[in-house]
């Protein structure tokens, strides 16, 4: 590995420790970490984490000028003791989170690895060394769409425009269209800075689903005129098809409420769930 690579930590209740990533700044994992923080309830901590890389770590090559290590907080060893997450389809690598169980009581992360390599890799960290026990799990790496990735292949991807979807007291609102998840997550980062938005239980960034080529679309310029400065509309997919873990999926953006209500989806597209409810998207 050649390159600085980070993940960000985030510990939950419900969840256990999760890392997200992986992120070629420690920028992009800050952002990560943060929006974690900020809109999701269960997680009482967040931590940007660098990497230590398999072939130059402080367990097998007493290497510890590549990765980070960082002390371990009592809570958050009994949050990592009572669970780990499992892998899911849409984790993309895997790390290595190695703690010393003893005073003064440290951790560090090495990776990412392939399901395969990370096995191989415990085995040789398990082997009989001089110096302090040490203690290795295995952290599935949820893949984020905040900050930028840095796998080489997903560089060259065009950004897919997205929307920032708040559930609130009175119903969900949609801002947006953004160029990427990223600038969506950036806006609403910059909005909780300086508000306290009691009424909002719940935050999402979602990726629009491009419907059929017929339909008819909003263009990013566009805007409906009111005072409420609509810029299109999208259609929220039915949730119970959705992953746990996943974003709501949204649909759009169209030119106008009537071409949302008539869209459908076709049986053999990705976005075959059938839709939940027709929402206007306001400028931000």
């Amino acid at each position: 590995m050649t390159r600085d690579s980070f993940v960000a930590l985030a510990v939950s209740l419900l969840d256990g420790v999760v890392a997200h990533g992986v992120f070629g700044t420690r920028a992009d994992a800050r952002l990560c970490a943060d929006w974690r923080g900020i809109n999701d309830p269960d997680v009482t901590a967040t931590r940007t984490v660098a990497l230590f890389p398999p072939d130059a770590e402080p367990v097998l090559t007493h290497n510890t000028t590549r990765g980070e290590v960082f002390p371990l907080p009592d809570e958050v060893m009994a949050v990592l003791t009572n669970e780990t997450p499992e892998a899911t389809a849409h984790d993309e690598c895997v790390i290595a989170l190695v703690v010393v169980p003893t005073e003064p009581r440290a951790a560090f992360a090495v990776g990412p690895f392939d399901r395969d390599q990370a096995h191989q890799w415990l085995t040789d960290a398990s082997t009989p060394r001089e110096g302090r026990s040490v203690e290795c799990c295995l952290l599935p790496v949820r893949a984020s769409t905040l900050g930028t990735s840095s796998a080489p292949a997903t560089t060259t991807d065009t950004p897919v425009p997205s929307i920032v979807l708040l559930d609130t007291s009175n119903g969900p609102v949609c801002y947006g269209p953004f160029d990427s998840a990223l600038d969506g997550a950036l806006f609403w980062h910059d909005i909780t800075r300086t508000l306290d938005l009691t009424n909002v239980h719940g935050t999402h960034v979602c990726e629009l689903i491009t419907p059929a080529p017929d339909a008819a679309l909003a263009t990013a310029s566009e805007e409906t005129p009111g005072a409420d400065r609509v810029r299109g509309w999208v259609v929220r997919l039915d949730p119970s098809g959705c992953d746990r873990d996943g974003d709501p999926r949204v649909v759009g953006l169209f030119a106008d409420q009537s071409s949302a209500r008539d869209w459908r989806p076709a049986l053999s597209s990705s976005e075959a769930t059938s839709p939940a409810a027709i929402l206007p998207v306001y400028q931000p």
